[in-house]
């Protein structure tokens, strides 16, 4: 039971989702979005983007064209939006499972060609210029997520894509939504898709009028080609997204952030929930040891845990008290607690604080002897300094 703490302590360590942080590679205006927040749940999709990735660590990309950057025909109802206007791009990465879950919001109904708010039929006006919307993204309507793993894209005479994650232009419908090598020009990101690669692709639903968002994960993200870090410590990658099709004559597609831009995504390890200043023995009266700690910060802290063991080993501990967080604590509080050691012996404590997420991690540890009824000088080993202010 006790080893099953710490390994969840260690993994709670690591944090669930990334901070992510962005840059851009583009003449565009891209606003730079991070979060200074520890991440604390992968999204859960039900195809609303905005509001599945409204967690802490995502980050953001908005579209710098805005609505109504996908040109339509004259001939389109006054006010059409096609389903190509994309509005942001959202990316979460829990470094536990090396999952990166990712969102795509469009002003309309993603893949909805010509706005009328089916997408997989053709508006009359459309069909009136020989154009199609085709069900199900059939034949060239595509999506392509381009990911530059080695970030060597520079623009087009310089580096390249490596990995494209959608559906390419052809004759395969949504179910073709995978994750590919790509070698081709990310001004026709469609038809550039090479092998398909291991890494599983999960797509929530073909968008539709109650889920209008696309939204997948890609599993194993580290080992896409190009990338050379490992889950659980920082990396970056460079990606832009297209959506489009040759057939819906008259309307145009969508880059973000632009044709010949990309957007540089780095995500870092998130902070802690707390920041520990020190944890003590304040004192010892017969068998009752009077515990004492302090933190600088407490972020998303639900409270601590204390327990008690008679060696230096936390798997023969025993939970022996829970001290809820401080009310208002995100710039810290100060703790005690009063334990009532069972015999005579040297007394090993160990603080660990829990997450709103109920995710524990171990803070630190300290030791004192105990005399029964007996008011001794005590010892204080502090194996692990957290901070000392």
């Amino acid at each position: 039971m006790k080893l099953d703490r710490l390994l969840a302590a260690l993994v709670a360590a690591l944090g669930l989702v990334a901070l992510i942080l962005l840059t851009l590679t583009s003449a565009s205006a891209v606003t730079a979005l991070s979060d200074n927040n520890r991440a604390l749940a992968a999204p859960v999709f039900t195809g609303n983007a905005p509001a599945d990735f409204a967690v802490t660590g995502t980050i953001t990309v908005a579209d710098p064209g805005g609505v109504g950057d996908v040109g339509v025909p004259i001939s389109a109802p006054l006010g059409t939006v096609s389903g190509w206007d994309v509005s942001a791009v959202y990316f979460a990465y829990d470094h536990d499972t090396d999952t990166m879950y990712c969102g795509i919001d469009c002003y309309g109904i993603c893949g909805d060609a010509d706005g009328d708010g089916d997408p997989n039929g053709t508006s009359p006006w459309v069909a009136a210029l020989g154009g199609l919307d085709q069900p199900d993204w059939n034949n060239t309507e595509s999506v392509a997520l381009l990911i530059d793993t080695d970030n060597d894209y520079v623009d087009l005479t310089t580096g390249d894509f490596d990995v494209a994650v959608g559906k390419q232009s052809g004759g395969t419908d949504i179910s073709s939504f995978g994750a590919y090598q790509f070698s081709g020009s990310p001004t026709a990101p469609a038809s550039g898709f090479g092998a398909a690669l291991t890494n599983t692709t999960n797509l929530f639903a073909t968008p539709n009028a109650t889920a209008p968002d696309l939204e997948f994960s890609i599993a194993d993200f580290s080992t896409l080609p190009g990338f050379s870090f490992t889950p659980g410590n920082a990396f970056t990658f460079k990606i832009l997204l297209f959506l489009g099709s040759l057939e819906d004559d008259g309307i145009g597609e969508d880059y973000v952030p632009g044709q010949s831009g990309a957007v540089t995504v780095t995500i870092i390890m998130p902070p802690t929930a707390v920041e520990l200043l020190y944890f003590r023995v304040e004192g010892v009266q017969g068998q009752q040891v009077r515990l004492a700690w302090a933190t600088a910060v407490e972020i998303d802290n639900f409270g601590f845990n204390l327990y008690r063991a008679p060696v230096h080993d936390f798997a023969q501990a025993e939970w022996v008290h829970f001290e809820p967080a401080a009310p208002l604590n995100q710039s810290g509080a100060t703790y005690a607690h009063a334990d009532l050691a069972p015999s005579n012996s040297t007394w090993w404590y160990w603080l660990a604080d829990v997450d709103t997420q109920g995710k524990e991690t171990l803070s630190a540890s300290v030791s004192t002897p105990v005399e029964m009824n007996t008011a001794l000088p005590y010892r204080l080993y502090l194996p692990c300094v957290i901070k000392e202010r």
